[in-house]
């Protein structure tokens, strides 16, 4: 990726962390999601904790249930 100094979003997250295999870690509030790096959203902000993407291009998170009701067994 060529740095330009060029803005590539408006401010409308509170933190953006760096890219790592053309995605990144955004944070809006509380929550956390992914932009790639064109700025498009890839995953809203809706996870309590989010890790960049490996090399494998797995990314760990973690989103808490709002209440038991919302998790079944199969």
């Amino acid at each position: 990726m060529e740095v330009t100094g060029k803005l590539l979003l408006p401010p409308t997250f509170d933190r953006i962390y760096p890219f790592c295999d053309g995605m990144a870690v955004v944070q809006k509030g509380i929550k956390f999601g992914y932009i790639d790096s064109t700025g498009t959203v890839a995953i809203p902000p809706q996870f309590d904790a989010a890790h960049r993407f490996d090399q494998s291009g797995l990314a760990h998170f973690n989103k808490r249930l709002e209440s038991v009701e919302e998790f079944s067994f199969p």
